[in-house]
C-alpha cells in the first residue's frame, strides 16, 4: 500500500464532508436560501465590475459562478499545457478493474 493513500482518503473524506455540510446549509435551510440569494446578487455585481474593469470581455458574460470557474479552470490548464481530454492510461488510478460477480455465500441458519 502506498504511503500517501491514507492522507488522500482523509483529504477526500474531509472535502466531501465539508461539501455536504455546505450543500445542506445552502439548499436545506431557510437561512441558506437567503445566503444563496445574496451570493447570486454578489456574483452579478462582481461580474459587472469585472466587465467594467476590462478583465472580462462583454461578449463572454457568464450566466453563473459555475460557468466562470469552469472557464477559468480551462484557461489555466491551457496555459499549463495540460490536456484534459483523456486521462493518462499508465497511472495506477486509471487502470481498468475487472470485477467478477460473487456467488451468494451460504448463510448461517442457526443451531
Amino acid at each position: 500500500m502506498e504511503k500517501n493513500s491514507h492522507h488522500s482518503f482523509t483529504t477526500g473524506f474531509t472535502l466531501g464532508l465539508f461539501s455536504g455540510v455546505v450543500g445542506y446549509y445552502l439548499f436545506g435551510t431557510k437561512k441558506g436560501e437567503k445566503t444563496r440569494k445574496k451570493l447570486v446578487q454578489e456574483w452579478e455585481q462582481a461580474n459587472q465590475y469585472l466587465i467594467d474593469q476590462g478583465i472580462l470581455d462583454e461578449n463572454t458574460k457568464y450566466k453563473n459562478l459555475e460557468d466562470f470557474v469552469r472557464s477559468a479552470k480551462n484557461e489555466f490548464l491551457k496555459k499549463l499545457d495540460i490536456d484534459q481530454s483523456e486521462p493518462k492510461k499508465d497511472t495506477p488510478q486509471h487502470k481498468k478493474r475487472n470485477y467478477t460477480r460473487q456467488t451468494k455465500q451460504k448463510q448461517f441458519k442457526g443451531v
